[in-house]
């Protein structure tokens, strides 16, 4: 009688087990949760795609039967299309380059229709200024009349000028009677120009002294000359 008992009990633990776990992760329909929204599915994607490196893509890419070839951007892009998810444009970048008009006699703003450029006119004794956080440079110019068209980010400058590069504690100028300089790039075009250059030769500082009908500075410091001379004396 014990044993029925025994095995009766037993039997009723065991099937309790077995139902609990025949039930387990199973909802009720009062408890089922909501199947995800399209757009959370498109977010989750393309959130996985964006962080995805170049292995992942690609085997993302052979599990799918797709194109195994391409760098991360058309990797990426094929996959996008494949989802029919369209691909955000990335946020533009701050700019970390501002012009200050530190001082002019007159300015002047307006703009022209026909090529739809906007300009401002600086007159009198005029000191610009130019920063570029990222380089960590500050650009200065000296002039009579500053030409600065805002669309095409350049300056043209004319009138006893003087330009200034401060640069990783270094100071170089530039002086000339007209310039071209482009914002973007730190490029500028002197006209009757001079400037000098210290370096170190043979364990002493060397002042050199530039000079030419124009002469072109590039965003990396190379400095092209054309009919120029170069000198290590004052030619002031």
């Amino acid at each position: 009688m014990l044993f029925k008992k025994l095995f009766l009990l037993l039997l009723i633990f065991t099937s309790a087990g077995l139902w609990a776990r025949e039930w387990e992760g199973v909802y009720f329909e009062e408890n089922t949760p909501p199947a995800p929204e399209p757009s959370l599915i498109r977010q989750t994607l393309a959130r996985d795609l964006e962080s995805a490196g170049y292995y992942d893509l690609l085997e993302w890419s052979r599990t799918l039967g797709l194109p195994e070839k391409g760098d991360v951007k058309e990797l990426r892009g094929q996959l996008y299309t494949y989802y029919g998810i369209t691909q955000e444009a990335p946020a533009p970048k701050k700019s970390k380059k501002t012009i200050t008009i530190k001082s002019a006699r007159t300015t002047e703003y307006f703009s022209l229709s026909e090529v739809e450029e906007k300009y401002i006119l600086l007159e009198g004794d005029i000191l610009l200024e130019m920063k570029d956080e990222e380089q960590n440079t500050k650009h200065t110019i000296r002039a009579q009349q500053i030409l600065y068209n805002q669309s095409a980010r350049t300056i043209t400058a004319l009138g006893d000028i003087t330009y200034t590069l401060n640069e990783k504690g270094k100071e170089e100028v530039f002086t000339g009677t007209s310039m071209n300089f482009n914002v973007d790039t730190w490029e500028g075009l002197f006209f009757e120009g001079t400037t000098e250059s210290g370096r170190t030769v043979e364990n002493k500082e060397i002042i050199f002294y530039i000079t030419g009908d124009s002469m072109y500075r590039s965003g990396e410091d190379a400095v092209i000359l054309t009919n120029g001379t170069i000198t290590s004396s004052d030619l002031r």
